[in-house]
Formats: structure tokens, sequence, C-alpha cells
């Protein structure tokens, strides 16, 4: 029993102590080493660095936050990198502007690079986190983030403005739009559109290669609505940056238009002769009409046309058409105005009797042929019978083989005659045996216009006394014979008588005084 109890004292003596404490020790580095190498170690991924670009990022700017995702020497896991977000601090501000999934894997000693990209409307300073999940094949899953700070300043955008003028329902109308360039540097590949609520635009993109700095340009578009009311206008306009960055800036105004009204006002009268029919066109309207044409018809004459083209909103026009060849003094006329008012053809037409003014009409009256020698004197009025006066008035006489102008006055220069006036005249001239009339011709201005014709004067006694003076002549002593030998006669037997009468008186005197004397 004792030695047994030697032996078991033997047994845990200190040396054999110390050696069941380092054996002990071994066990136990053993046991936790062996469930070091038994358990399964998370792969080691890191962010290893964030880029962002433009370096000066402007609002309305595409910034891009590039991270690079490893899986370092020192992991012992192949790493599938399964998300990789871009999000602000977390808290109530939290927000994720960007998220990338399913990214592959990562073997230890390789990486990644991820872009994310955000457009900030407002400047400022965003603070950012760049956050990566990964996991190993056995699901063993990882979380790293990185934070990087972004500062956006307020970007100096180009100015955009649309002027409009009041519109009218399918009548065409300009808008202009005005891009002016605020920014530090010239914008390229500059495209402008228009469009609009029920507007339709013609030719409604613009394009600039380029606009520099502190520059503008107006763009002008025509435009046309197609019902009242408000109508709305937007303008686009796409660019890209100094510093590359493509951006839209879109705009929007009023486009206010009124209803379509067709007010035109076609009139119609008789002017003189030589006026023809004058026809005056008034637009009341509130658009102007285009392509305006008149023309007239008439189954008695014939009647011209004339094209007019535009007339502006509350403005008028005339224009005259010539009647010719009428039939009867005074015939019935149509008269029709067509012209084109907003996307319409429109007309106006009237009815009327062309009864024309008479103008300044050159008459001869009152004329009277008498001989003066061997020449023959033609004297009267030039009158005026028309109603408006006319001007370089001549008269003269037309040289035939019969009759030959003679002088003093071979023509007589009456000048200007008022209407409903007359001015007399005298011309002179020679005439052959048998000539009954004497050609004289009047010619005349009225309104700008040379009028002339010949008139026949009637001069048969005239001309039949000048061929005869003896007749002239003996026909009158004739009859001064006559006279004076009656006179004589009447004188004598009035002398005889009162000779008797006087002796019979004397002899009765006589006796008495006889008689007394016995």
């Amino acid at each position: 029993m004792r030695r047994a109890d030697e032996r078991e004292h033997e047994r845990w003596s200190p040396m054999n102590r110390s050696v069941v404490v380092v054996i002990g020790c071994v066990v136990f580095l053993s046991t936790v080493a062996g469930i070091g190498v038994g358990a399964d170690p998370k792969p080691d991924v890191a962010i290893s660095n964030v880029t962002v670009s433009p370096e000066n990022p402007r609002t309305g700017d595409t910034i891009t936050v590039e991270a690079t995702i490893e899986n370092l020497d020192t992991s012992g896991k192949t790493a599938q990198i399964t998300e990789v977000a871009l999000r602000t601090e977390s808290g109530d501000a939290f927000r994720e502007y960007a998220r990338i999934s399913d990214l592959g894997y990562l073997s230890p000693g390789s990486e990644v690079r991820v872009p994310m990209t955000v457009t900030l409307d407002e400047p400022g300073i965003y603070r950012f986190r760049v956050t990566a999940f990964a996991r190993s094949p056995d699901s063993a899953n990882v979380r790293v983030q990185y934070p990087v700070t972004v500062e956006v300043r307020e970007a100096a955008r180009p100015q955009v403005r649309i002027a409009t003028s009041d519109a009218v329902v399918g009548v065409e109308s300009n808008v202009s739009v005005r891009v002016a360039n605020g920014a530090e540097g010239a914008l390229r590949n500059v495209n402008l559109s228009l469009s609009g609520d029920r507007v339709s635009v013609e030719n409604p993109s613009r394009v600039r290669a380029e606009l520099a700095a502190g520059t503008d340009e107006t763009f002008n578009f025509s435009v046309r609505p197609a019902a009242p009311g408000d109508r709305s206008l937007t303008a686009r306009l796409r660019y890209v940056t100094p510093n590359d960055q493509v951006r839209t800036l879109t705009v929007s105004d009023t486009l206010r238009t009124d209803p379509l009204t067709n007010d035109v006002v076609l009139g119609a009268s008789s002017g003189s002769s030589s006026d023809g029919l004058v026809v005056e066109l008034t637009n009341q309207g509130d658009v102007a009409i285009d392509n305006v044409t008149v023309t007239g018809q008439s189954p008695d004459a014939t009647v011209s046309r004339a094209f007019v083209g535009t007339i502006a909103p509350g403005t008028s026009r005339e224009v005259h058409l010539n009647v010719t060849e009428p039939a009867v003094e005074n015939p019935e006329l149509r008269i029709e105005a067509t012209y084109e008012i907003g996307e319409t053809t429109a007309s106006r037409t009237r009815e009327l009797t062309y009864d024309p003014a008479p103008v300044g009409n050159i008459t001869l009256t009152g004329v009277e042929v008498t001989p003066d020698g061997s020449r023959l004197e033609i004297s009267g009025s030039a009158s005026n019978l028309g109603t408006t006066e006319a001007q370089g008035v001549l008269v003269s006489v037309v040289d035939t083989r019969q009759v030959t102008p003679s002088p003093p006055n071979k023509e007589y220069f009456v000048g200007s005659v008022p209407a409903s006036d007359f001015v007399s005249f005298e011309v002179y001239a020679t005439v052959g045996r048998n000539v009954s009339t004497i050609p004289l011709r009047v010619s005349y201005l009225v309104e700008g216009e040379r009028r002339s014709r010949v008139v026949e004067i009637d001069a048969g006694s005239a001309v039949a006394r000048a061929e005869n003076p003896e007749e002239q002549s003996g026909g009158g002593g004739g009859l001064l014979l006559p006279g004076a030998i009656a006179v004589v006669l009447i004188g004598a037997v009035a002398g005889i008588i009162y000779v008797g009468w006087k002796r019979s008186r004397s002899g009765g005197g006589g006796e008495s005084d006889s008689d007394g004397g016995q």
C-alpha cells in the first residue's frame, strides 16, 4: 500500500507536474489550434481608394464617384462583391444616391473599380459614404465603408427667355427665344427646340456648334395655334458645358391666343370714265389677309382683275378695274374679292350698276364762220361739259387738200378750261371751191391723259360769200340806187307842188288889190 502511495507521489512530483503542465499546454494549444484551423475565416476586403470627377463640380453636373474594391493578399478566401452603394450619413438624413449589384468575384490580391454617378441640383457640401458588401463562398458576410466629401458650387447656367405676342387661332405668328451664355466658357453642341400645347411650330429645332461665353443669340420660330386661350410653349435647351457635361434646361411660357375674326369690307363705286371701277377693301379684323385678288364679271362688259397682295389689320387698299367694251350704257357688274385668312380661303362680293361720272370733255360751241378777205375766220367757244378741269386745250385747223390753216391764227392755244366753263377762240383758214365744212382739231389733257378729236364745222354759206365778192357788193348798190332815185323823185314832186301852191296864192292877191284900186 505504501509502495503504491510512493508511486502515486512520484507521479505528481514537481518535475512530473511540470511535464504535465507542458503537456497540458501543448494539448490546450493543440486544441485551440485545432479550433482555429477548423474555423472558416472571412475574406479580407477593403475600399482602397475613391475618386470624384469633375474635381470642381457644379450644380447640374453629372458627378462620378469611382471606388476601388480590393480583396487583400492576406485574405484566405475568394470574395464575392455583391453590392456597392453611395449613401449619405445614417440617421434622419440618410439617402442612397446610387447602388450597383452583382459585381462578381475577387480572388486574393485582385481589385475592381466601381463608378457611380449622381447629379446634384443644389449647391453645398455633401458627405457621402461608399459602402461595399462582400461574402465568401460559404456565406461569410463583410461590409466595408469609405467616407468621401463633395463640394458642389452653383453653376453659371445659360439664360433662356421666350418672347411672345398675342396670337390668333390658325394664323402664323412669331415667337423669339433668346439664349444667353453666362458660363465661364463656351457652350458646345447647342440644340434649342420649341414645342407647344395645341400649337404647331414650323422648323421647331435650331442647332449651333458653339455659343461663346458672354454672348447671346435670338432664335425666331413661326407658330400657329390651333385653339384659343392660353397655350403653353416650352423651350428645351440641350448643350455641353466647358467641363464636358451634357445638360438640359427647360423654360415655359404662355401664348395668349384669340379667336379668328374675319371682318373684311368690300366697297365699289363707279369712278370717272378714266378711273374705271374703284374698289376699296378694308380689313377690320385682327389679322392680316393674304393673296388678295379682286375680279369683276358682267354679261354686258369686260372687267379687268387686280392682285392686291396683303392687307394688314386695320388698313385699307384701293384698286381700279377697267370696264371696257360695254354693250349697254350702264352695265351691271359683280365684284368679288378672294383672300386667305389663317388656314382658310374666304371671299366678299358686291353688285352694282356701272355709271361712270363724265370727266373733262371739251366741245366747240357757238362757232361762226365769216369771210375775212380771201380767208375765213372761225370763232367760237371751247366749252368744258365735264366734271373735271381740262388742261392744255388747243384748237387748230386741220390741213387738207381743200383747207389750209392761215395766219394769224393757224391754231389757238386756249389753255385750261375749268369744269362747266368755256374760253373763246378764233382761227383762220383758206379754202378751195365748193368746200362745205372746215375740220377743226380740239385736243386737251384730262387727268394726265391726252384726248383729241376732229370736229367738222359747217361753212357752206361763208364759203359762197367769199367766192363771189362782186355779187355781194352789186347786190348792195342795187339796193341803194332805187332808194336814192326815190328820194330825188319825192323831193322833185314836193317842190313842184310847192311852187304851184305858191303861184296860186300870188295870183289871188293881185286881183284883190286891183279891185280895191278901181
